[in-house]
């Protein structure tokens, strides 16, 4: 399973959240790039602020790709949440070595300003290495079947991650050794401000049109603010090169354009979740709906017949109330297929179905297919009296609806009730109005019988179908 599947999106509406934050970047930048230069000083409680959150936020986020890379052994979000590891340490490690943010620290670590300029650019630079990854994994290994993508363990895109990383730092740490005046105290070298930021700026860039590239589409939320967040971090890195030096008002303003950014792919994690958690409520809903029903004719199952009645008996018993159960059986059904076709067979079962259950008006009365032509109803708070009433409107509904039978006759049913005794299972019930309806097919078909007799033609007038 590949999560970003389940996610997939074509939507116009889709794409507005990612524009307008693009937008807003540019802005921004626009708007602070003539004060970028402009020294503001150590900021210290603002930017310890800011970078806590920005560490939090970003942790987070690791975790929670990292957990959905687990559950779904998805390569692409292991990587990319091991890349976003990374970054959340590199944010660490260049808020302790900032220039003024912790002296005595930055002093047992031999940290100057040309280290925290090392670390922030890692910390972007790692950003884009991930986002690339992210999308290299999904090219090139969206063709593969669940099933192998599935097996596919998550270590593998993590250890590349960690690698690429640490070798990326390493390198960094070299370089800066090698060349040390990228920094002149707060100030950038040239250097810096060549090569080093319109590097990185580049690279950020090139990760957020990436997909247009490879993929030629943005298939999910996440690829869409994926490239909105590469394409803000690159404007955010060019007006931290134009700003020229650490703690100045541009290079705050990135910061604040940065920080947002990862709020925004934090977000987007949650719309997901929320979305598939939705999604799986839909579907259980959708299985359940399906378990529980006949396709043919849309009634509830023997399986769903089995706990409703188990339930419906147990309340009526406990409550000291009358319950019957009537089972209902479409005369010569046999000959009707034989006659007239499987399909025509098919309609008939949904016209009868359709039929038997307009003719339940109350609410607690339940109508279930039992199988082939044999359906079931059960009669909260009625007895076998009131039961055989109702079937007595179900086959004068039938004989209004004249389907037409072999032989030029027209559809029936014979039923068979049986009232709920005490101390009995809806099993024992069933089978009792089973019986009945033997009788009722063997006393000519399209009858009623009840298991027990009653003298329904002195109470209401009607012929008696007795045990």
């Amino acid at each position: 399973m590949v999560i970003d599947a389940n996610f997939r999106t074509t939507a116009k509406s889709a794409r507005i959240g990612p524009l307008v934050a693009v937008a807003v970047a540019v802005v921004l930048v626009l708007w602070a790039l003539p004060e970028a230069t402009k020294p503001v000083g150590l900021q210290r409680d603002a930017l310890l602020a800011l970078a806590t959150l920005s560490a939090f936020v970003t942790a987070v986020t690791t975790c929670w790709l990292l957990a959905q890379a687990s559950v779904a052994r998805d390569g692409a979000r292991a990587l990319l949440g091991a890349f976003y590891g990374c970054a959340t340490f590199a944010t660490i490690v260049n808020a302790f070595v900032m220039p003024g943010m912790f002296p005595s620290l930055a002093a047992a670590l031999h940290a100057t300003p040309q280290t925290a300029l090392v670390t922030f650019a890692l910390r972007y630079a790692t950003l884009a290495f991930g986002v690339v990854g992210y999308h290299l994994w999904r090219a090139f290994g969206s063709n593969r079947t669940v099933e192998r993508a599935s097996s596919r363990p998550v270590a593998g895109p993590i250890a590349w991650a960690i690698v690429v990383v640490w070798s990326a730092f390493g390198a960094f740490v070299l370089w800066s050794i090698a060349m040390p005046g990228i920094a002149h105290g707060a100030a950038y070298s040239s250097v810096e401000r060549a090569i080093v930021m319109p590097a990185t700026a580049a690279l950020l860039l090139a990760a957020g049109t990436l997909p247009l590239l490879i993929l030629r589409s943005f298939d999910s939320r996440l690829e869409l603010w994926l490239a909105a967040v590469c394409t803000t971090l690159g404007l955010g890195l060019l007006l931290v090169d134009a700003s020229g030096a650490l703690l100045t008002f541009g290079w705050y303003v990135a910061g604040g354009i940065t920080f947002a950014t990862e709020l925004a792919i934090l977000a987007v994690l949650c719309y997901e979740s929320i979305a598939l958690e939705r999604g799986l409520l839909r579907r259980t809903e959708q299985l359940e709906a399906e378990v529980n029903h006949d396709h043919l004719t849309g009634l509830p199952n023997r399986r769903f017949y089995e706990d409703h009645a188990r339930r419906a008996l147990a309340q009526d018993r406990r409550l000291e109330l009358p319950t019957a159960v009537a089972v209902i059986d479409i005369d010569r059904f046999k000959a009707y297929n034989d006659g007239f076709g499987h399909a025509a067979g098919d309609v008939c079962l949904r016209r009868v179905a359709a039929t038997i259950a307009g003719s339940l008006w109350r609410p607690g009365d339940f109508v279930a297919r039992l199988g082939g032509e044999e359906f079931v109803v059960v009669f909260a708070v009625t007895d076998a009296v009131g039961a055989m009433l109702v079937l007595e409107r179900v086959r004068a509904a039938l004989e209004r609806a004249a389907i037409v039978a072999p032989g030029g006759r027209s559809v029936t049913v014979s039923a068979g009730v049986a009232q709920a005794r005490p101390g009995e299972s809806h099993a024992e019930t069933l089978e009792r109005a089973d019986r009945a309806l033997y009788r009722a097919k063997a006393a000519g078909r399209d009858r009623v019988e009840c298991d027990e007799r009653i003298d329904i033609e002195s109470l209401f007038g009607l012929p008696a179908h007795v045990a």
